[in-house]
């Protein structure tokens, strides 16, 4: 009794700490949809920066002050994609509130298991959706192919 007792206070911290990062995960998500960091390019020596999201673009040009615009003709394939973020961020939540239900009722837990993997999965499948958006007249690449001048973001830049 003593020894299950023992591997199960082990299991529950190394789960406390799975929710910990479910939490984390969460809120990089949700911040990611908000921002228009996906995509970045520069022309000319740095003279014009675009940064592009999956709403919006944003053009600045010499010391001039940052212009965004809403995209009017957003891809299928990142409607998609956004629609896979936000289940996805719906599963995290779910795995969050079983994962603290289970302390009282044990068989939750396996539910907050099921429901991580589903939002690593809708994760997963959005990043296959993301490149067929590589096609619109802002970015101006090919299907799954950017164009030289355009680079995924890197936001530590």
């Amino acid at each position: 009794l003593q020894a299950k007792r023992s591997s199960l206070m082990v299991f529950n911290k190394y789960s406390f700490f799975a929710a910990l990062s479910e939490i984390c995960a969460a809120g990089f998500s949700g911040f990611s949809l908000y921002f228009p960091e996906w995509l970045k390019s520069s022309h000319e020596r740095n003279v014009t920066l675009m940064r592009i999201g999956i709403f919006q673009q944003c053009d600045k040009v010499d010391s001039f002050s940052e212009v965004c615009v809403k995209f009017s003709d957003i891809p299928v394939g990142w409607w998609v994609m956004f629609a896979l973020i936000v289940s996805s961020i719906v599963s995290k939540a779910m795995t969050i509130v079983f994962f603290f239900l289970s302390f009282w009722v044990k068989e939750f837990l396996k539910i907050s298991w099921w429901s991580a993997t589903f939002a690593i999965q809708f994760l997963l499948i959005a990043v296959l959706a993301f490149p067929t958006g590589f096609t619109i007249d802002a970015i101006g690449g090919q299907l799954f192919k950017l164009p030289a001048n355009v680079n995924p973001s890197n936001n530590g830049e």
